[in-house]
């Protein structure tokens, strides 16, 4: 979600076009007359004419009034074929196709009602009125007819009300509420120049063509790794999280595996840490820097690139597309890698100099979104901007401009100390624990109670070294069973380590030795010894690790 930061005197109102034809499209209907034919609304003088057409749309509809206009004087097309010959004001048609005389009327601004009023509405209605028949690519929300027809008139009881999860409770009533049907083209014309200019001077020049092709509808997925990279590696966001989660890659790095890792790395070339991490340390950090603090990278500084580009992390952009353009993604903030140059120094211990690889995915829109700082904030007000401006895409005459913005951020070295010698584990659990008789099923809670008994150990397991599954059994029923039993018992075990420790997986071998090794009697002098036989029921683990602080 972008944050637009900028500042204006006020919100924009009703538009105030250039034209004084123009200006009377927004006459209100009760001033306006009302005319039911091409011959009647031809015959209107030019500065009521305008008016009548607003009249008759508020009236009859858009589809009515878009038919009528339709018939009468439509803007010039350029007919560049034509070039050399005379047009019917009197000129002549230049190379760009455009009467000579015509063309200078303009620059003066002096077009009339004829060309410039009621036939630039209707081309607006007429497309408007296609565009709806042809159906929106995808599920929108779509423009209402307001009830009051006045310019700062909501769209519509449930135009934005019920929409997406409704209005933010920070934001006024009309964010993200559409404008009256018709009126949204000209109010986008008339607060494009301001709002664009405002953008460059309150936050940087940089991103206004992003917000022009917002204002033409938006567009795909675009990358903006070369543009913005930097602004992002900068950002006060990202110069605020970078140094929490170097911190929190020191404390969690395996001091083992990484000195595996500098044991095979070219010197001064950058590797992979994931491997000396937490299995699940990427995917780990990315839920926090998308919702947790403080990681979280929200890039909420006023003024900057990012926060005006990407402020916030809102994930709705899928589920409620709004614009002329929705986004098909929802924001994203990434950890894809933490790569690092490794020293091996004298002592034993490694020097890291990591390297976070972020990938941010957001959208520069405003519905659904965040409407910004208002004027109670203290700092810059940018619902004066932000508010109009979702209005205008909730009218759906603006769009989305998805993006996304890979960069890195190099961080200080830090010490990771040499590791003590790994020491033999050996681990002894009773299969009574684990198993019901017989079975090589876990029973419940078995696997809980294997888990404790190891505790973190098999996660600073030397995996240089063998780590070896015993099954055992006692004697009870014949040895083919009783081997078998205990070889299906060790694979179990296995299956249960290299889940619940990825770092084991392929590094274990399970042995089923039956009832040749046991540590206690079966039977005393021929007698069954059940305590005996308890104690032979085993799964035995050896392995090496460093011994606990």
């Amino acid at each position: 979600m972008s944050a637009l930061a900028l500042e204006l005197e006020q919100e924009p109102r009703a538009p105030v076009p250039a034209r004084p034809e123009l200006a009377l499209a927004l006459v209100p209907p009760e001033l306006a007359p009302v005319c039911g034919s091409c011959e009647q609304l031809a015959s209107l003088p030019p500065e009521l004419r305008a008016g009548a057409v607003t009249a008759m749309q508020r009236g009859e509809g858009n589809a009515a009034v878009a038919r009528l206009l339709s018939r009468v004087a439509e803007l010039p097309l350029p007919e560049p074929e034509r070039a050399g010959e005379r047009c019917k004001c009197g000129g002549t048609i230049g190379a760009d196709g455009l009467c000579d005389k015509c063309r200078a009327e303009r620059a003066g601004g002096r077009e009339s009602a004829a060309k410039e009023g009621d036939g630039a509405i209707a081309r607006m209605l007429a497309a408007e009125v296609a565009s709806r028949e042809a159906g929106p690519p995808a599920p929108m929300l779509l423009r209402q007819d307001a009830p009051d027809g006045g310019i700062d008139a909501v769209g519509g009881a449930d135009a934005c009300s019920t929409r997406c999860g409704g209005i933010p409770a920070e934001c006024p009533p009309t964010f993200c509420c559409p404008f009256p049907t018709g009126t949204a083209t000209i109010i986008r014309e008339q607060m494009r120049v301001p709002i664009l200019a405002g953008i460059a001077s309150q936050v940087t020049p940089s991103v206004v063509p992003v917000w022009i092709t917002w204002f033409n509808g938006g567009s795909g997925m675009l990358d903006f790794s070369g543009r913005f990279g930097a602004d992002f590696t900068g950002d006060p966001t990202t110069t605020r999280v970078a140094p929490l989660l170097a911190r929190d890659v020191a404390s969690s790095l395996d001091a083992t595996r990484l000195q595996a890792l500098a044991a095979a790395a070219t010197p001064g070339a950058p590797v992979s840490l994931l491997p000396a991490l937490p299995g699940t340390y990427a995917a780990d950090k990315t839920a926090q820097l998308e919702t947790t603090r403080p990681f979280l990278m929200d890039f909420n500084t006023i003024g900057t690139a990012p926060g005006n580009l990407a402020g916030g992390v809102g994930k709705t952009q899928t589920t409620c597309s709004v614009g002329a353009t929705p986004s098909p993604a929802d924001d994203a903030r990434v950890l894809t890698d933490v790569q690092a140059t490794l020293i091996r120094n004298p002592n034993g211990s490694i020097t890291v100099t990591p390297t976070l690889h972020f990938h941010v995915v957001d959208t520069v829109d405003l519905c659904p979104g965040n409407c910004g700082s208002g004027p109670d904030d203290g700092v810059i007000n940018e619902q004066l901007a932000t508010v109009p401006m979702s209005r205008l895409e909730a009218s759906g005459v603006a769009g989305d401009v998805p993006f996304f913005v890979d960069f890195n951020v190099a961080q200080a070295s830090f010490n990771v100390p040499q590791p003590a010698p790994p020491v033999p584990q050996h681990v002894v659990v009773s299969a009574s624990t684990l198993f019901d008789f017989g079975s090589h099923d876990l029973r419940s809670g078995g696997e809980d109670a294997l888990v404790a008994e190891l505790g973190d150990r098999p996660t600073q397991a030397d995996l240089t070294q063998a780590f070896s599954v015993e099954g055992h059994t006692d004697s009870k029923g014949s040895e083919e069973f009783n081997q078998g039993l205990s070889e299906r018992r060790a694979a179990t075990v296995v299956g249960v380590l290299e889940r619940r420790y990825p770092n084991t997986a392929g590094h274990l071998v399970p042995t089923g030795l039956g009832e040749t090794r046991p540590i206690a009697p079966n039977d005393i002098g021929g007698v069954d010894n059940p305590t005996g036989r308890a104690q032979n029921r085993r799964v035995e683990m050896r392995f090496s690790a460093p011994p606990p602080p």
